[in-house]
């Protein structure tokens, strides 16, 4: 009994420990973003024959990056989990440029079936599955004056982030050793920290392939819809008055994407459309190397399961 109620109070105290560093960075952040002057991509030219994934592209901040990337004429796939859903998207692009070239994949996400975190399968594993897969396209495709290009959209709560290589992909098997919070800040820093490690691995073959990692903005998204009731009436109030657009939100990733300025650019950390530095830790060599090939191992196993049935 006396464990249990260790284990319920130290486990109430990493929960709200991990949502006030959240918050703290984030209000932070806020008034940084509101004291400088929003960049935006300028004097972007055509793209025309050039083909982007968009990943929640159906909605928010990938929505306006789909839209902004038809207007340059890139021919655009938006990755959605539903079909009908990206469907619609594809229809209200064409609403605006009527000759938009779009066309639409669904992911199924099986978080049951993969006994993955919510937030480290979606925010970080399956973003790296889906590079893994297309990785010899983009090698075949970059050239010298011309890279491919991967961006990582990652958050500046990375910076309260943690990495258990160890650990990685464990199940939770009590209540107390869980925090929404401490997850997404760590599948954030993992974002970053996996950018940097293929950063590494493309340099070393001398691919043309560019790979980095940006912070859109506290951008007004139903991002945080799962939000405490408690709480998020005050968050609506001041995403209105404070938050960027999913617009502005979408300018820092466009100007990776489709800016001159930044050919050949590779394993940067993006703020409103400057390099900045990331969590200290995320820079250890060690590090990145042990994420990296974790994460392969967990993605071998979810292959071996999917296509051959076979145990892990």
């Amino acid at each position: 009994m006396a464990v249990s109620r260790l284990r319920c109070f130290t486990g109430t105290l990493y929960i709200l420990w991990a949502l006030m560093k959240m918050y703290v960075v984030g209000t932070l952040a806020l008034i940084w973003q509101i004291l400088q002057r929003h960049k935006t991509a300028k004097d972007l030219r055509l793209h025309t024959g050039r083909v982007a994934i968009v990943t929640g592209g159906s909605c928010g901040i990938g929505f306006e990056v789909s839209k902004g990337l038809v207007a340059k004429n890139v021919h655009v796939f938006i990755a959605s989990k539903s079909d009908t859903e990206g469907k619609m998207t594809i229809g209200k692009i064409r609403e605006e440029f009527p000759n938009a070239k779009a066309g639409v994949m669904f992911m199924p996400y099986e978080e049951t079936e993969n006994e993955l975190e919510h937030h480290f399968q979606v925010n970080y594993l399956g973003h790296l599955y889906l590079t893994k897969l297309l990785l010899w396209k983009l090698r075949e495709s970059g050239a010298d004056n011309s890279h491919s290009r991967i961006i990582n959209v990652s958050s500046v709560v990375h910076c309260v982030g943690n990495i258990n290589v160890e650990r990685l992909g464990e199940k939770c098997i009590h209540w107390s050793q869980y925090s929404p919070h401490a997850a997404y800040a760590d599948s954030k820093l993992a974002v970053v920290i996996s950018t940097y490690a293929l950063d590494d691995k493309l340099r070393g073959d001398h691919s043309k392939v560019s790979i980095n990692a940006v912070h859109p903005g506290i951008v007004n998204t139903p991002l945080y819809r799962h939000v405490h009731w408690g709480i998020k009436w005050l968050l609506d109030l001041v995403a209105k008055l404070t938050y960027k657009t999913p617009i502005q939100g979408a300018d820092g990733i466009l100007f990776l994407a489709l800016s001159d300025s930044v050919e050949g650019n590779s394993g940067g950390y993006y703020d409103n459309c400057s390099k900045v530095s990331s969590k200290r830790l995320s820079y250890n060599k060690d590090l990145q190397a042990r994420l990296l090939k974790k994460s392969e191992e967990i993605l071998q196993i979810i292959e071996n399961r999917t296509l051959y049935g076979k145990q892990d």
